[in-house]
C-alpha cells in the first residue's frame, strides 16, 4: 500500500502552492503524488518531448523512444507482458520530475535533500494505477543500465571516456536508436502501451476461461 501522506504533504495540498500544470491541464503536486494524478496522455506527451542527456546530443532522442526500446528488448528476450509494460513505463516519473542529471542529484543528496524518495513515491503510485508489480524487479534497473552503453556508443561515439565511473556495463542491449521526432515518439509510445493492454487483457481472459472436461 502507498505510504500515508505526511502532515507536510497535507499542508502542501492545502496551501495550493507547490503544484504544476500538466499538458492535459491537470493540477499535480509532485511532492505529494497519488495514483489519481496519473494520466496516460500526460506521460506520452511529456516523455516524447524530453530529450535524453539533457539535450546534449547532435540530434533528438526522447525519453519515450528510450522507454520503448527497453520494452522491445524485454520482449525480444522473452520476458512476460507485464515486465514489458514496466519497461515502457520505467521512466514515466519524469513526466512530473523531469530528467534530473546525475551530478545534480548527487549534489542535492550531499546537501541533505534526496529526491529519490519522491521518485519512488511516484513510481509506486504509477504501479498502483497501472497494475504493475511493486517494488520493481532488479531486471528493470539492469536493462536501464545496459541501454546506456548502446546510447553512449551510438549517440556519443567520439567520447573518449568509457563511462566506467558511472557503473555502466560494457555490453549493451544491442539495439538501434532511430531518433524519432517527438510526435512520432508520442504516437509510437501510445501504440505500444495500447498493444500491451490489449495483449494483457486477452491473456487474463484466457486464464479465466474454464476448460470443460
Amino acid at each position: 500500500a502507498l505510504v500515508r501522506r505526511t502532515q507536510r504533504e497535507e499542508e502542501m495540498k492545502q496551501d495550493d502552492k507547490d503544484w504544476m500544470l500538466t499538458s492535459k491541464l491537470h493540477k499535480v503536486h509532485p511532492l505529494a503524488f497519488t495514483p489519481d494524478d496519473v494520466d496516460l496522455d500526460d506521460i506520452a506527451t511529456s516523455l516524447s518531448k524530453q530529450c535524453r542527456y539533457n539535450g546534449h546530443l547532435n540530434g533528438f532522442y526522447s525519453v519515450a523512444e528510450h522507454s520503448d526500446i527497453m520494452r522491445r528488448a524485454l520482449k525480444r528476450d522473452g520476458y512476460p507482458l507485464i515486465i514489458q509494460k514496466l519497461g515502457l513505463l520505467h521512466d514515466a516519473s519524469e513526466t512530473w520530475t523531469g530528467d534530473i542529471i546525475r551530478p545534480l542529484k548527487n549534489a542535492l543528496r550531499s546537501q541533505g535533500f534526496d529526491i529519490k524518495p519522491y521518485e519512488l513515491r511516484i513510481e509506486e503510485a504509477m504501479s498502483t494505477h497501472f497494475g504493475l508489480p511493486w517494488p520493481w524487479p532488479d531486471l528493470i534497473h539492469e536493462y536501464d543500465k545496459r541501454i546506456v552503453r548502446d546510447e553512449k556508443d551510438q549517440l556519443k561515439p567520439d567520447e573518449t571516456d568509457d563511462w566506467s565511473s558511472f557503473d555502466i556495463p560494457k555490453v549493451g542491449l544491442g539495439i538501434k536508436i532511430e531518433g524519432w521526432e517527438w510526435r512520432e515518439a508520442r504516437d509510437r509510445w501510445l501504440e505500444a502501451f495500447q498493444d500491451l493492454e490489449l495483449a494483457l487483457s486477452t491473456e487474463r481472459y484466457v486464464e479465466d476461461i474454464e476448460v470443460p472436461f
